[in-house]
């Protein structure tokens, strides 16, 4: 059995058998449809931002790597949590959390039911990356700031060896357009699935002109 129930943070508004939740400083917009033994019939929305902005409006962004991944049954009749621990290997902006961090993404399975959110998408036991955390300690929808808008894996090119930087979606990042520094004001509101307004990335099944690692790290640390 399935039961697809986002956590109301900070603030709801039912209509129609749809939830619209406020997700803080992220000003995310979240639409999830309401199922049971059903599969999500809606997909999430979410702002898009600039990237400058994902970067000013994070509590931390660090170079990680996931090791575990375990859901925390929620409290009293709440939902469930997947509760994802990092390994740091850089702080690039924010106050250090030590050697490791942990983020807890709303959904998971507890004694047979499961609680999905639509496109929500799990970092996964060995992925490499660049995160963006809204909060490191608030219970939230997504702690990842704009959901996979705050997220960027980290691969080797096989051909050069030099680690290169990939969006949520597997696309190589091949650079910044100047939409990335510029104030969010009145974009789009795209699926949860987008990447941060002036990333630009190809469709190349290669990591031909993909950005290099440090670039990419160089990048951030500038628009904090």
């Amino acid at each position: 059995m399935s039961l697809t129930l986002p956590r109301l943070h900070p603030a709801s508004a039912e209509r129609s058998g749809f939830i619209v939740i406020s997700l803080g400083r992220a000003a995310a917009l979240v639409t999830a449809c309401l199922a049971i033994s059903h599969p999500p019939a809606a997909a999430s929305t979410i702002q898009r931002q600039s990237l400058s902005d994902l970067v000013k409006g994070a509590e931390l962004v660090f170079e990680g790597t996931v090791t575990s991944s375990a859901v925390v049954p929620g409290v009293g009749n709440g939902p469930p949590h997947t509760c994802v621990t990092f390994d740091v290997t850089d702080v690039i902006a924010g106050q250090s959390p030590g050697r490791s961090v942990q983020l807890c993404f709303l959904g998971g399975e507890v004694d047979g039911v499961r609680t999905v959110v639509t496109d929500m998408h799990y970092p996964v036991v060995g992925e490499h990356g660049i995160y963006l955390a809204e909060s490191t300690h608030q219970a939230m929808v997504n702690p990842l700031i704009g959901w996979d808008q705050g997220r960027f894996l980290v691969e080797k090119d096989p051909v050069s060896g030099a680690s290169k930087v990939l969006t949520a979606r597997r696309h190589p990042v091949t650079g910044m357009a100047a939409e990335a520094r510029l104030p969010t004001a009145n974009m789009a509101i795209l699926s949860g699935e987008e990447t941060a307004a002036g990333v630009t990335s190809s469709d190349r099944p290669d990591m031909t002109g993909a950005m290099a690692k440090e670039d990419f790290k160089a990048w951030l640390k500038s628009a904090r």
